[in-house]
């Protein structure tokens, strides 16, 4: 009778704990501000009113690399647009493996519909697109900007779970990701470590300097792309 009691107890402390750690991470918020971007890969003036999201927290235990990130996101009443400026100078998109390419994956989940969408520093797209019909790459003169529409009816002051993450790869193997927070770099498997996205009213304070991304002649974009399963073995 001990003995299970004691079980019990354990269990209830295990979930209680994994409840606290998903708790934790959900009560972090990032504001989405009101706007739109034509998805071309290229940083409009509009994410001038978005708050700068800065990506350097490195998971899977690895040390830091050269590779940072810093994202932008607006909405509409039709859906999230989000831009991702990474800094790698040296990209490789070598491997066979989808997840060992450099590449930007953006996690979304409302009402427990998740998506995992990933678009590679070459345009090769993979996880779920059944909500991101239009895309765009380009290659910068630091690295690569990814561009993703996520179709949804945002409204000022709801919220839905989110994860960003950056692949930082090279000869064919993947060195380290690149999250918001340390808790991102489990989100392939799990919303624990999601963050909240608040779609926010008015004008955001913090502000980008830059106006525009330097990019190259070469680009991948597209308006409409087949749906295929997220995957959930690969992060």
């Amino acid at each position: 009778m001990f003995k299970k009691l004691s079980v019990m107890a354990l269990s209830a402390v295990v979930a209680m704990s994994l409840a606290m750690n998903v708790s934790a991470a959900h009560s972090v918020t990032r504001d989405a501000m009101p706007g739109s971007a034509t998805i071309d890969g290229v940083k409009d003036a509009s994410y001038d009113a978005a708050k700068v999201i800065d990506m350097n927290v490195t998971g899977d235990d690895l040390p830091a690399g050269d590779t940072t990130a810093q994202a932008y996101i607006l909405y509409d009443d039709a859906a999230i647009y989000f831009f991702v400026d990474v800094t790698d100078p040296s990209i490789d998109c070598s491997s066979s493996l989808v997840h060992e390419q450099d590449s930007v994956e953006i996690f979304t989940d409302w009402e427990n519909i998740g998506d995992q969408f990933r678009l590679s520093a070459e345009g090769e797209v993979s996880g779920s697109t059944e909500h991101v019909k239009e895309y765009a790459v380009q290659k910068t003169d630091k690295g690569y900007a990814v561009e993703a529409k996520v179709e949804y009816a945002a409204k000022a002051g709801e919220s839905i779970l989110f994860c960003l993450q950056v692949n930082d790869c090279s000869q064919g193997l993947r060195n380290n990701t690149i999250q918001v927070s340390a808790d991102g770099s489990t989100a392939w498997e799990s919303i624990a470590g999601y963050e909240t996205l608040v779609f926010a009213e008015g004008a955001s304070t913090e502000t980008s300097t830059e106006t525009s991304t330097d990019v190259e002649s070469s680009t991948e974009t597209t308006s409409e792309v087949e749906s295929t399963p997220a995957e959930s073995s690969t992060s």
